[in-house]
């Protein structure tokens, strides 16, 4: 039935970002794989300045596939994201609309 062993509803939920959209915008189901295989590279980064643009580069490239909202709002951080940091300085040329 709709109820499972313990009584809670076995039903599919909805993705996080339908449940919490005031909160969640990416559904993590959609970008987990992507993110783990990106930011896998991003940990053997020594540099911070490094570290921080390839884990924007990491939500720019994951999100572009994703449904709903995610692709839109990514490109949104991705470009405030580079706003607030020295791109001279940490060498981070990352266009957010490629």
């Amino acid at each position: 039935g709709i109820l499972g062993s313990n009584g809670q509803s076995s039903a599919p939920k909805a993705p996080l970002d339908i449940r919490y959209p005031g909160l969640v915008k990416c559904d993590p189901t959609e970008m987990h794989g992507c993110m783990t295989r990106c930011y896998s590279g991003v940990m053997t980064e020594a540099n911070a300045d490094r570290k921080l643009c390839a884990t924007i580069r990491c939500v720019r490239d994951c999100s572009r596939t994703t449904s709903r909202e995610c692709p839109g709002k990514a490109l949104v951080a991705c470009k405030t994201l580079l706003s607030l940091i020295d791109v001279v300085r940490s060498q981070c040329y990352l266009d957010c609309e490629r």
